[in-house]
């Protein structure tokens, strides 16, 4: 989205808007678009929907340091200039299109990043703590770099790439811990690095440690069947099921989970 930043906003001044704000300037634009197309055409719509659409838009786009494109005060202002800019109804109408896609574009995306959550920021508080902590994260920085983009693009390569996440994070614990990643399964793999960092991936009790084990367990299981459901890489006898975005989204969750838990636990033996 090529749209620009209002030099004035500060992020300090206001909350950020909720999801319903957003959805409710999204309605605004739309009311918007048919306003000042009629205006462009000679039709008189009303004044006072365009300076109701106007006043509670703006502050919006202001808050999300969004430069409004509807700066002018009233629709006679816009008439005069459409027509002054432009000769044709169509070359008039294409403008509002385009300028108003845009804002509902930019009110769109985020309303998209607030549904999906942050996981840009989860993916690089990982990458930043693997580069604090490991010898190599090289592997590690591999796969994160190529998950955002799958979650747009390809959901089922997403799926398998959060799969190789756990396992570049497992193989990279076992080296720096000064043990072999022999060519384990990828349960076995899990295992391993676990045990490296002196915790049991296999625990008995209901100590708040052992009740933890546990979910690191079931998040590896559920990244490991939701690859081989749903993942690409291997070569298969019929087609996947399509996988849904949010269904993708909660397997690279639990894949940073996992690998955020574990990096944390060498840390904290790196510091004793």
């Amino acid at each position: 989205m090529n749209w620009s930043v209002d030099d004035n906003w500060d992020e300090d001044d206001a909350a950020p808007p909720s999801i319903d704000e957003l959805k409710a300037g999204i309605e605004r634009v739309d009311d918007l678009l048919g306003i000042l197309a009629a205006a462009a055409t000679g039709k008189d719509p009303s004044t006072r929907a365009y300076s109701d659409c106007r006043r509670l838009l703006n502050p919006l786009l202001i808050r999300l340091g969004v430069k409004t494109p509807f700066r002018w005060n009233t629709l006679d202002e816009w008439t005069a200039f459409s027509k002054t800019r432009w000769g044709t109804y169509a070359e008039r109408r294409a403008y509002v299109d385009k300028i108003t896609e845009e804002v509902r574009g930019a009110l769109q995306d985020r309303v998209d990043e607030l549904e999906r959550g942050d996981l840009p920021s989860e993916i690089d508080e990982l990458g930043e703590l693997a580069d604090e902590l490991l010898s190599d994260p090289s592997g590690i920085r591999v796969e994160l770099a190529r998950i955002p983009g799958l979650l747009s693009t390809d959901l089922g390569a997403a799926v398998a790439k959060a799969k190789n996440l756990v396992e570049a994070t497992a193989k990279a614990v076992l080296r720096d811990q000064n043990q072999e990643a022999h060519d384990y399964s990828f349960d076995k793999l899990v295992n391993a690095s676990l045990r490296a960092l002196d915790l049991n991936p296999e625990p008995s009790g209901k100590s708040p440690q052992a009740e933890a084990m546990r979910l690191l367990k079931q998040l590896t299981s559920f990244v490991g069947t939701l690859r081989n459901n749903y993942g690409d890489g291997h070569g298969m006898v019929q087609a996947l099921s399509s996988v849904e975005p949010r269904h993708a989204r909660l397997v690279v969750r639990a894949a940073l989970m996992w690998c955020h838990y574990v990096l944390d636990t060498l840390q904290d033996l790196d510091t004793d």
